[in-house]
């Protein structure tokens, strides 16, 4: 991938450089209402153009970008919660395993034979 924009950007420098040696006249260059008139080449002005063509394109990229690193961030915060819900959950579910083991040994304790519990003298 990284051949592949070594070699278009190389082209593009090529060509750039193609289009400035072959544009170097100048052209009369006036900002209407204003009186003010600048003198350019018209390869300055043809890569003038471009580079800011391509810089407002990067600024449109840059703000679409913003509404998607927000629901990045949402799906971010959402998904700790998420993990947090869950190690609770586990939590919780591992303390009710311990409270049914538990439970579990005390009733079969009460459930021994009653010749096995010891004989307490009715006071009957």
């Amino acid at each position: 991938m990284k051949l592949l924009y070594w070699v278009f950007a190389a082209a593009l420098i090529v060509v750039a450089v193609l289009f400035a040696l072959s544009n170097r006249q100048t052209v009369e260059f006036g900002f209407w209402p204003l009186p003010y008139v600048a003198e350019v080449s018209v390869y300055a002005f043809g890569l003038g153009a471009f580079a800011i063509g391509f810089l407002c394109g990067g600024f449109f990229v840059w703000l679409r970008a913003i509404t998607v690193r927000g629901r990045a961030k949402l799906a971010l915060r959402r998904a700790d919660r998420l993990q947090q819900e869950v190690n609770t959950l586990r939590e919780r579910l591992d303390e009710a395993e311990k409270e049914a083991a538990q439970s579990t040994s005390v009733v079969a304790l009460s459930a021994e034979t009653p010749d096995t519990l010891p004989k307490v003298a009715s006071a009957r």
